[in-house]
């Protein structure tokens, strides 16, 4: 989300207490065990994931995304969920497989 030239952050949802939905622990935990039995192991990532409108492959962009966001990955739908359960108080949590 950017509305940097309005003078706000990068990634800040005007009118929004946060732009950081953060995915509920119980099914954090859930998803990592079903995972973990039913994949190999290394290949199990947890972390925050970033959500915009594009498609990110500059290595640059990819960097300045880790490196402002502390992200291990980017997609384009989980925030619109994760922003209506929690303007709902709703548990969620996003899981992506990635190739």
């Amino acid at each position: 989300f950017d509305c940097t030239a309005f003078g706000m952050k990068p990634g800040e949802i005007p009118r929004m207490e946060t732009s950081i939905f953060k995915a509920d622990k119980k099914l954090i935990t859930i998803a990592q065990e079903s995972a973990t039995i039913l994949f190999n192991k290394e290949n199990i990532y947890t972390g925050r994931i970033v959500s915009g409108d594009e498609f990110i492959a500059d290595p640059k962009k990819i960097n300045w995304l880790r490196e402002t966001f502390n992200s291990e990955c980017t997609e384009m739908e989980g925030a619109s969920v994760a922003h209506v359960c929690h303007l709902f108080k709703v548990p969620f949590v996003v899981i992506r497989s990635i190739s």
